[in-house]
């Protein structure tokens, strides 16, 4: 009787131990695949990336000479637009930490876009955003120093969001992370 005790209490933990959650916003490394990425004029490009990851991880990105950041991204805000009755405008705080060795800039890419459940894609709107303005200098961003920025994007009224992308200007190179939201 007192080993099957015991061999319920180890069952026990290692049960606990197998299902237990992953943290929220958790460092992970996912594989690189090969996909279909939006490009311009509604086209679509073959491109690689690392496959897309939870909307609760975050990603290490790397760069040139040194530069490496910790991005992470939720839902921020959804409103109806004002421009546009038939669109609502959704924000994204994107969570940036330089754990490189460089500065980095503080902004998004303007490569940055939502995809929906019809398969449609969206452009990030670099007005109710934070993303590369080529008429200013963005902010740097010093090793160790984090910030969260605004990715923008106006999108059907009724479109059902299932990825995020955005990218980073890390030296001269500009990774990209890729969120699935459902």
């Amino acid at each position: 009787m007192v080993i099957s005790a015991a061999s319920i209490a180890v069952l026990a933990v290692m049960v606990a131990v197998v299902i237990k959650q992953p943290a929220d916003n958790q460092l992970v490394t996912p594989h690189m695949v090969t996909t279909q990425s939006p490009g311009p004029h509604g086209m679509y490009v073959e491109v690689t990336v690392p496959e897309p990851i939870d909307r609760d991880e975050r990603l290490a990105l790397t760069g040139d000479n040194g530069t490496r950041a910790e991005v992470g991204a939720k839902l921020d805000l959804e409103q109806p637009s004002l421009d546009n009755p038939g669109e609502r405008l959704v924000f994204f705080k994107v969570h940036v930490h330089n754990t490189g060795t460089t500065p980095v800039l503080a902004r998004l890419t303007s490569d940055a876009w939502v995809l929906d459940s019809a398969g449609e894609s969206y452009r990030g709107d670099y007005m109710r955003s934070d993303m590369v303005d080529m008429t200013a200098d963005p902010p740097q961003l010093e090793p160790g120093w984090e910030v969260d920025l605004t990715a923008g994007f106006p999108v059907p009224k009724d479109a059902k969001l299932t990825r995020l992308h955005i990218a980073l200007p890390l030296g001269g190179s500009t990774p990209s992370v890729e969120w699935n939201l459902s």
